[in-house]
């Protein structure tokens, strides 16, 4: 498990860190306390999006959406 695994398993144990709004559709706390960032599980895959920096300038994995699918 790399860090960033590590480190979204950890803040998802808190509470009040993630919203699960239907199937597909998560809002899930930043890990600074600073919002809420949108995590959707793909209709036509088993892939996930997130609106956070991390996913949407990289285009990798992030924590917010190891903490939506644990």
């Amino acid at each position: 498990m790399d860090n960033r695994e590590e480190r979204g398993r950890a803040v998802a144990e808190k509470s009040n860190q993630i919203m699960r709004l239907d199937d597909r559709f998560y809002k899930v706390a930043s890990q600074n306390g600073a919002g809420m960032y949108d995590v959707i599980k793909k209709k036509e895959s088993t892939g996930w999006l997130c609106t956070c920096p991390e996913f949407t300038y990289r285009n990798v994995q992030c924590k917010h959406m190891v903490r939506a699918n644990p």
